[in-house]
C-alpha cells in the first residue's frame, strides 16, 4: 500500500474509532485468501467462507450505524458488531448479531439503531435469500 494511502487509511480508522485491518494489495487489486481450518481439510491460510460472509454482515452493519449516528449527531463511540453463525439441533442455521458502543445510549437510540441494523443491505439479502445462477465458462 502506498504511503499516502496508508496515512489516509490510518486517519480514517482513527476518525471512525475502528481497528485498522490491512489487506495485502498488489497493483490496483485487493487480494483476500479464503481457506478452511486444518480440522476441516484446509491449511488455515485465510478466513473460512462463512467467516467472510459474517465479516460482510458485520461491516455493513457498522457502516450503516455510523452513518445513521452522524446524520443524527449521535456520539456512539467505538462500534463493535459481533456476529456468530450457529445451527440448532433441528439443523436450522441462525446468525446472532450483537451491537455494542462505548458511549451511553438512550433506550430510543438503542431501538432505532436495532432498526437500522435490521435494514442493512446485507441483512436484507440474507433474510430474503438470493437466487444464485452458476455456469461453467470456457
Amino acid at each position: 500500500m502506498g504511503v499516502n494511502v496508508q496515512v489516509c487509511w490510518e486517519k480514517f480508522c482513527n476518525y471512525w474509532e475502528v481497528e485498522p485491518r490491512m489487506v495485502p494489495m498488489e497493483g490496483d487489486r485487493f487480494h483476500l485468501t479464503a481457506d478452511e481450518a486444518v480440522a476441516a481439510g484446509g491449511s488455515d491460510a485465510g478466513l473460512a467462507p462463512r467467516e467472510l460472509l459474517l465479516a460482510s454482515l458485520g461491516a455493513c452493519t457498522a457502516v450503516a450505524l455510523r452513518k445513521h449516528a452522524a446524520l443524527n449527531d449521535w456520539a456512539l463511540g467505538k462500534i463493535t458488531v459481533g456476529v456468530r453463525w450457529s445451527r440448532n439441533p433441528s439443523g436450522t442455521d441462525h446468525i446472532e448479531r450483537r451491537l455494542s458502543f462505548t458511549r451511553p445510549l438512550t433506550p430510543e437510540q438503542k431501538t432505532r439503531l436495532l432498526e437500522v441494523a435490521d435494514a442493512t443491505p446485507v441483512t436484507s439479502v440474507l433474510r430474503a435469500g438470493i437466487a444464485i445462477q452458476s455456469s461453467v465458462v470456457d
